[in-house]
């Protein structure tokens, strides 16, 4: 796996800096109200028909420059006027207003808080914007208060007898017990917090050390999750306790592990590609293994026109398709970081091999041999050209 010449790299990152403009632009619908929303996917092609949560909070994360202050200050408006009694967060928001909240299960998604706040941490640091934030930190942190959590770890906790959607990037996966990612991204929820007292006086010094001290328990209780013969982390205690590629590659490009499992798993993400890389796309677990367990209902995606929806059956979901073994360029971000810290051309020829897989069969939700879904996903797109412009500018 070589990495293009210079030239080419720059070639590259002008085109996917120009696709991912193209992407979120194609992505834009008007709500009801008014409301800008940003589907997942080109208006054109998607079946998201609404407001992700998660997909707003990637896109702003990686391409914050290619949005307006105002409209992302509507947009997290709009999800939050919709936040329930408990504090959960939607999942999603139709055009028409109408919040969903489970995806599997009859409980939330356990993400969603935690992508919300670095959906606002995004829209303070381009607005500036201080009293906005301190009149969303109470919605916010009961978000982050709703989210079941093992007392004992700090953990995000999923309930084995009662299963339901985790991080939604698995969600048809059925991760019990203390979950990986979705305490990562708690973790890196309560810094946020933190800092936006630290920084800018949002808050107060009390709350800010506990949520400093939530990140610091379980950054020390990581090692649970732990496989000692892969040298990378699993994605849950219970149910999916297997290796985690996406988790993993977070926690070492996102400074979530600690220092010394960070560089085990750097070298492990290096030494293992061969068993999770296709095309510059990146396969959720190792080769040659799937999901010991899928959710176990079948899931509505509601787009808001007329009443229409489009079923998700699980029983679709063979080996190799969407999240039980197919390649996604989201995580192409914290694999590129992750690899860099010990191999600059290897991390490069990843990424250069995705955008080169973009540039001559399409940018897609996930992709296999011979088969792709979901044209013009926003999370792709911007994963690659947030590592591009590492790549070209540093961090």
């Amino acid at each position: 796996m070589t990495a293009a010449p210079q030239p080419a790299i720059e070639e590259m990152y002008a085109w996917i800096a120009s696709e991912t403009a193209r992407c979120i632009q194609d992505c834009r619908i008007t709500a009801d109200d008014g409301t800008t929303l940003f589907m997942p996917g080109s208006a054109q092609h998607t079946l998201y028909r609404a407001i992700w949560t998660r997909d707003f909070s990637y896109m702003l994360q990686y391409a914050p420059e290619l949005f307006q202050p105002d409209e992302i200050k509507a947009a997290i408006q709009y999800i939050l006027d919709r936040q329930r009694a408990d504090g959960a967060i939607p999942d999603h928001v139709s055009a028409a207003g109408e919040a969903n909240f489970p995806v599997f299960g009859s409980d939330p998604a356990t993400d969603n808080p935690s992508f919300l706040i670095q959906a606002a941490d995004v829209y303070l640091r381009r607005s500036g914007d201080i009293a906005t934030l301190q009149s969303w930190l109470p919605a916010l942190t009961a978000g982050l208060r709703s989210i079941p959590r093992n007392r004992g770890t700090g953990m995000v906790w999923i309930d084995p007898l009662r299963p339901h959607c985790s991080y939604g990037f698995t969600d048809i996966v059925n991760k019990t017990g203390d979950e990986l990612f979705c305490s990562l991204l708690f973790q890196d929820a309560s810094l946020k917090l933190s800092a936006w007292w630290e920084e800018f006086g949002i808050g107060d010094e009390e709350q800010a050390n506990k949520h400093r001290d939530h990140a610091r328990y379980i950054r020390d209780h990581l090692h649970q999750f732990w496989d000692e013969e892969a040298q990378l982390y699993n994605a849950a205690t219970y149910h999916c306790n297997q290796n985690d590629i996406w988790g993993s590659a977070y926690a070492c490009s996102e400074a979530l592990a600690p220092e010394a499992e960070t560089m085990h798993l750097a070298v492990s993400l290096r030494d293992k590609k061969d068993l999770y890389v296709l095309r510059g796309q990146i396969r959720h677990l190792p080769l040659p293994y799937v999901w010991e367990m899928l959710q176990s209902n079948s899931k509505d995606y509601r787009n808001g026109a007329g009443g229409q929806s489009t079923k998700f059956v699980l029983s679709s979901i063979t080996p190799g398709k969407y999240q039980n073994g197919a390649y996604w360029a989201t995580p192409l971000l914290w694999i590129y970081k992750s690899i860099a810290k010990l191999d600059q051309a290897l991390a490069l020829a990843i990424l250069t091999g995705a955008i080169e897989d973009f540039q001559a069969n399409g940018i897609w939700e996930w992709v296999n041999v011979g088969e792709h879904a979901e044209r013009d996903y926003v999370a792709s797109v911007v994963s690659a050209y947030a590592a591009m412009k590492i790549a070209i500018n540093g961090e």
